[in-house]
């Protein structure tokens, strides 16, 4: 028998040995485990249930089914759960006081055409693995770097006050073969609320907006500022200001006259009885 299928079995014959009222275990959804799960649910139809769930549902920032075994009660809990808002690379970066260093990541694996699986930071990651960790890139699936044990570990949902294993292969295996937190907030309060009795929590977010404040205070506007003082140029001088209207408009009269008179002279030549004409023979 398969050494990881005999470890399931372990565990399975533990808590029912010990009849343990309140327990879970999680294991990569197969159709082998798959089917000793249904084996041992139809031995004890009251005591081990199981379901595949996808951790994005539950607020992860990933795509990650995984088979979740529990008493019955409890997974159907697990279930009638309300979805949580999806979460983004992004978003679980941004919620660390992270920037991502590249629009794009990777995995493995590749399409039908030979070309990389590629998914962008606006939506969850792949599923995070404990063999290899994903891989930042471009939208064409060109390689920027691979990513760290900690970043792994952000896209699990770990905060940076989780200690992992030394080495980078051994923090990738630990982060890989954790449950993602998201799923284990889950799965405790469909626990504490199948023990008190208490409504059916809704999958935690990653973040919650801050309440909206109260309106602020109106004021009173403002009268309308005095119009500034003239500038000297702005300003009339004193002597255009001490003249009369009437007296400025004659000048004016006069002026357009002598304009209008200066070719008429010209014209016609002096006349003996206009004063400039005695001046002119003179």
């Amino acid at each position: 028998m398969d050494d990881g299928l005999q470890k399931l079995r372990w565990t399975l014959d533990l808590v029912l040995e010990r009849g343990d009222h309140s327990w879970s275990m999680e294991n990569v959804s197969t159709p082998t485990t798959r089917a000793v799960l249904a084996e041992y649910a139809a031995r004890f139809p009251g005591r081990v249930g199981f379901a595949t769930l996808d951790g994005a549902e539950f607020g992860a920032a990933q795509t990650r089914i995984r088979l979740i075994a529990a008493p019955p009660k409890l997974i159907k809990l697990l279930q009638e759960m309300p979805s949580a808002r999806r979460v983004s690379a992004r978003e679980a970066f941004a919620s660390r006081g992270l920037a991502v260093p590249a629009t794009h990541f990777k995995n493995q694996t590749r399409n039908r055409d030979g070309t990389p699986c590629v998914r962008s930071v606006e939506e969850q990651s792949f599923t995070v693995c404990a063999s290899h960790a994903l891989t930042w890139c471009d939208r064409d699936g060109k390689t920027h770097k691979v990513m760290t044990a900690r970043d792994s570990a952000v896209l699990m949902g770990f905060g940076s006050e989780w200690r992992l294993p030394a080495g980078s292969r051994n923090a990738q295996r630990g982060v890989g073969n954790a449950l993602c937190v998201a799923m284990s907030k889950a799965i405790v309060q469909a626990a504490i609320a199948l023990r008190t009795g208490a409504p059916i929590p809704t999958a935690p977010l990653l973040s919650t907006p801050p309440p909206p404040g109260p309106p602020a205070p109106t004021s009173t506007p403002e009268p309308p500022a005095p119009p500034a003082p003239p500038t000297l140029a702005e300003q009339p001088s004193s002597a255009a200001s001490s003249t009369p209207p009437r007296e400025k408009a004659d000048r004016g009269l006069r002026k357009r006259l002598r304009t209008i008179e200066s070719p008429i002279r010209g014209l016609h030549g002096p006349s003996p009885s206009h004063p400039d004409a005695a001046a002119t023979e003179d």
